[in-house]
């Protein structure tokens, strides 16, 4: 009987831990020369636009919940803002790390997944985006940023895996870098292929790499799918059966998979990348 109260009680405090994301942000001490400056700031709804100057819509375009943010100095750098976003679920925060990670310059061991840049480090757990960006240099792989960003991915519910769209792709190393996208907005900012009219879709991928460029967009049948592919067709240019186009030597193919449209450059006939797309869709028809 003891202990199946007590059982109970220790999972009723994680399940609390888990839902004050608050607690991710340690106190003054709490992680090895780290000082908090300031208190915990909260964002929900429209504030949202309080703490991010221009850039808000896009986790709106994700699906946002809430955010927190606090600032920290250490002896190295004056000053650091560490925001954690909560989103809707684990895919939209993804989505948001997918799409800052793309500009990053070094992997890290943290939370679900983590990189690093000058100025910044991103990482993702769960349903969670953590951002830390710094007024100065942060070295690479610095042993006490990563010691704050554990501490920190740690405290927050994770454990998610990626969308599984995204997983065959890595596996099948198509390109060297993924974003996951929900709407038009990410789409606009990250898509090498510029479209007057986006056709509404319900998520994608957008993969570059040195000599191939793809976007992989997911609608909600094949017949949505088959009138977007003619209205991207007709924007870009394309006009042979094939929705093939040779100039410069740069090929590009638009097709239509399942309920999936894919758009794909690349410096030579992408054919066996093509071939390999369709393979990853037919094999993950329910992402």
């Amino acid at each position: 009987m003891r202990s199946t109260f007590l059982v109970i009680a220790l999972t009723l405090l994680h399940s609390a831990h888990a839902d004050d994301y608050r607690g991710c942000f340690p106190q003054t001490g709490e992680v090895s020369g780290w000082t908090r400056i300031d208190s915990v700031r909260t964002y929900e709804a429209d504030a949202l636009y309080d703490l991010i100057d221009g850039g808000a819509d896009v986790f709106f375009e994700y699906g946002f919940h809430r955010a927190a943010a606090a600032t920290y100095s250490t002896d190295s750098l004056r000053r650091v803002t560490v925001e954690v976003y909560e989103m809707t679920s684990s895919e939209s925060a993804f989505g948001v790390f997918s799409m800052f990670a793309s500009d990053a310059q070094y992997a890290i061991d943290a939370g679900d997944s983590a990189v690093g840049g000058e100025y910044f480090v991103f990482a993702w757990r769960g349903r969670f985006f953590i951002s830390l960006t710094s007024d100065g240099n942060i070295a690479q792989r610095d042993s006490s940023v990563l010691a704050l960003v554990r501490w920190m991915t740690r405290h927050l519910a994770g454990g998610a895996r990626k969308p599984a769209l995204i997983e065959a792709l890595e596996r099948e190393q198509l390109a060297s870098h993924l974003v996951y996208i929900r709407g038009p907005l990410v789409y606009r900012s990250r898509s090498p292929f510029a479209l007057r009219k986006l056709p509404p879709f319900i998520d994608g991928v957008i993969g570059k790499d040195v000599s191939l460029s793809f976007v992989l967009l997911r609608f909600k049948d094949d017949i949505a799918a088959g009138t977007a592919k003619e209205s991207i067709i007709e924007q870009i240019g394309l006009t042979d059966a094939a929705a093939m186009s040779q100039h410069s030597r740069v090929a590009m193919r638009v097709l239509e998979i399942s309920n999936c449209v894919v758009i794909i450059q690349g410096r030579d006939s992408p054919d066996a990348e093509v071939r390999r797309l369709t393979r990853i869709v037919d094999s993950v028809r329910s992402f």
